[in-house]
């Protein structure tokens, strides 16, 4: 599971409950929406580039917050979180359903198979290798299918297993969350809101992943 499909967009959500708790619904789109530019800047400092999730959050803090801001009122801003979950619900179904490629596999492509290599195929390589053949190896290994690389190992084959079935339900996941943090939107106050698209998305996680976990079992 990616990290970053989990944390994204936290921190502007977090700001917003803050400063909406002691100041004005305006002020704190506006924090939010500051906090969503530096978050940005981060993610470009840190890894040089910026990932399609990234962006797509921040585009739609700037646009439901500036929209909010305009109306004075902070409730198209609470509903950033359940929007972006749609789109992640989209994604999520549209790589698994229509181009048969699970997401987190593609995923797994730019941010995972370096891992994969480190962890579960160099403890295996004989010793008797020289470092340009370790290193050429290592550079083939690189250029295969993250599919290939798992299936050489027991744990390899689970984790291609799990990715493949996490990949086809994240799509339910992230429509239900969207669906209860609207709901919060709607009906509760900033903070439960908060506690709704926050804390509840990981209380919610949990039993999902070790659901899917036994699914994945062989």
């Amino acid at each position: 599971m990616s990290l970053e499909l989990l944390l994204v967009g936290i921190l502007p959500v977090l700001v917003f409950a803050i400063v909406d708790s002691t100041s004005t619904p305006r002020r704190a789109i506006l924090a939010a929406m500051l906090m969503a530019v530096a978050e940005l800047v981060y993610s470009l400092v840190r890894y040089g580039e910026l990932d399609s999730l990234t962006i797509l959050s921040f585009l739609l803090v700037l646009v439901l917050g500036g929209l909010a801001f305009l109306r004075g009122g902070g409730l198209l801003f609470k509903f950033q979180p359940a929007v972006l979950g749609v789109f992640l619900a989209g994604a999520c179904a549209w790589f698994y359903f229509v181009l048969d490629r699970p997401i987190l596999l593609a995923m797994g492509e730019k941010y995972l198979k370096p891992l994969m290599i480190e962890r579960m195929v160099v403890p295996a390589l004989p010793p008797s290798l020289s470092p340009t053949q370790r290193e050429q190896l290592l550079a083939n290994l690189l250029q295969q299918p993250l599919e290939d690389l798992a299936a050489l190992t027991p744990d390899g084959r689970f984790q291609l297993s799990m990715f493949r079935v996490v990949s086809r339900d994240l799509t339910w996941f992230f429509l239900l969350h969207a669906l209860f943090v609207a709901l919060a939107a709607w009906k509760l106050s900033t903070w439960w809101w908060f506690a709704v698209r926050v804390p509840g998305f990981y209380l919610l996680f949990i039993p999902f992943f070790f659901l899917e976990r036994h699914l994945a079992l062989p």
